[in-house]
């Protein structure tokens, strides 16, 4: 059985995902380890993305093996660790957890202002665990996702990096949410 850091980097290597900014599979893969999903997060080095969102294909034999191929892919699983359906809301909502790694966000800290109870909205969608969409914070992203340097540095260095507006961000108020 493929671990999924395994099937990840199995789809990154196919050719295919090169021309496009972000190749996402949906898929049937059950982990022992309770991973649904997993994707490469947004990245760069010395002003060169090497992940993410409309990352470039890299095959040098100079990078470790979980970075070459195409950077820009990811996956999401409909199955658990038991192998039975995970929800399509549940699913959902990790597929949109992994794109906000793709854009560079990581999970979220555990302090009350990123993971607040359950009496304030509970925990945000970048959450390190999977939410379940029962509570209003699962659909939006917390603050830390506009103070970390890295996930804006990265978010900044693709969408200016590209002559058209990338679509599928919307900013309504102080919220990102994915549309």
């Amino acid at each position: 059985m493929l671990t999924p850091q395994a099937y990840l980097q199995e789809f990154a290597q196919r050719p295919d995902h090169g021309p496009h900014c972000l190749s996402h599979k949906l898929c049937w893969f059950s982990s022992r380890d309770g991973i649904l999903a997993l994707t490469y997060v947004c990245s760069a080095y010395k002003g060169r993305q090497l992940a993410g969102i409309c990352a470039k294909r890299y095959f040098t034999t100079r990078l470790p093996v979980a970075i070459r191929g195409n950077t820009n892919t990811g996956f999401t699983s409909y199955l658990n660790t038991n192998g039975m359906p995970v929800p399509a809301l549940s699913a959902e909502l990790v597929m949109a957890h992994e794109l906000g790694h793709s854009y560079g966000s990581l999970h979220d800290p555990d302090t009350p202002l990123c993971s607040p109870e359950n009496e304030r909205g509970g925990v945000y969608l970048l959450n390190k665990y999977a939410v379940s969409g029962m509570m209003p914070n699962h659909y939006v992203s917390s603050a830390e996702w506009f103070i970390s340097i890295d996930a804006f540095e990265n978010l900044t260095l693709v969408l200016y990096s590209h002559k058209r507006p990338i679509k599928g961000m919307a900013v309504l108020g102080k919220d990102w949410r994915f549309v």
